[in-house]
């Protein structure tokens, strides 16, 4: 199975990352989309208590700024093996 996860930023949009920088619409999408995985895939010990045997990032799609709602937007693809015995 794979999951896209997306999401969506009003421009202009800016957030502080940990490292104290100021990150704004493509800087931020490309932020968000690692730190979605990252933390997808730092919680593969407690989700193979649901059922998931493994997790990968099949890639990402963006920055990119949606023409018809002003948007900034970022997708990522996750396969996440579910296996039962």
């Amino acid at each position: 199975m794979i999951i896209d996860v997306q999401f969506w930023l009003k421009p202009p949009f800016k957030w502080t990352n940990a490292s104290s920088e100021i990150l704004q619409d493509e800087d931020l999408v490309q932020e968000y989309l690692h730190d979605i995985w990252t933390t997808i895939k730092g919680q593969l010990s407690t989700l193979k208590g649901y059922g998931i045997t493994g997790l990968k990032n099949m890639g990402e799609d963006g920055p990119f700024l949606e023409p018809d709602r002003q948007l900034w937007s970022g997708i990522t693809s996750i396969r996440v093996w579910y296996f039962r015995k």
